[in-house]
Order: C-alpha cells, then sequence, then structure tokens
C-alpha cells in the first residue's frame, strides 16, 4: 500500500471530536464551499475555545432576552470571518446555511441584528 492511499484512508475513517453528527464524504449532495470550517472548529474544540471564552471574556451585555450566548455569537463571527463572509451583514444569509448550523451544533444562528449589537 502506497503512502498515501494510507493517508487518505485514515482521513475518511477519522471522526470529528466537536461533532460526531457530521459526515465528511465526497457524495456530491448538498455540498458546501466551506467545508475547510470543519478544521477550525475541530480546533477550537480541542483548545475549548467556549469553555475559554466564558471564563476570560467579559461583555457589557443589557440584553434581556438571549437566544444566544456571546461565546456562541463570537464563534460564529470568528468561522464567518475566517470563511471571508463580512462579520455582520453575512449574517442573514447564513442563518439558514446547514453547515454552519452543524459546526455549530445549533438550530438557527445570530441574526444580523443580534451580530450588530455584539460589536
Amino acid at each position: 500500500m502506497r503512502e498515501e492511499d494510507s493517508i487518505l484512508k485514515t482521513l475518511q475513517e477519522m471522526a470529528l471530536n466537536f461533532n460526531k453528527n457530521i459526515l465528511v464524504s465526497h457524495t456530491g449532495d448538498q455540498l458546501s464551499s466551506d467545508g475547510g470550517l470543519t478544521l477550525c472548529v475541530e480546533l477550537m474544540a480541542k483548545f475549548q475555545f467556549t469553555i475559554l471564552a466564558d471564563k476570560l471574556l467579559r461583555f457589557n451585555d443589557q440584553r434581556r432576552y438571549c437566544q444566544h450566548s456571546n461565546s456562541s455569537i463570537l464563534k460564529q463571527l470568528i468561522l464567518q470571518i475566517i470563511a471571508g463572509y463580512s462579520a455582520d451583514s453575512a449574517a442573514t444569509f447564513l442563518e439558514k446555511e446547514p453547515l454552519f448550523k452543524l459546526l455549530l451544533d445549533k438550530p438557527s444562528l445570530a441574526s444580523q441584528a443580534t451580530i450588530s449589537r455584539f460589536w
């Protein structure tokens, strides 16, 4: 067996730690150009991004009704920026994006208005 075949087989069998429901395949169904974000989320999970953000970051938060935590909004913003989307104007488009919802493990994403208030 060639070394490349061994590496490919290993990568195809690798499970993602942050969400075991994600299946990485090349079937051609429901493709996303943002698939590389899975590695970013995997890295964030490795260094416990959410726990660190909740512990170390303090926000002057005046919201009365909160559907999304500040660390969740921050994580969404970081992923949007890494993927090349503008911080708040792309949020409306991404609200329904299945990959982002899957990566963030949420039924819905923070809206443009929520992200604008976050800044």
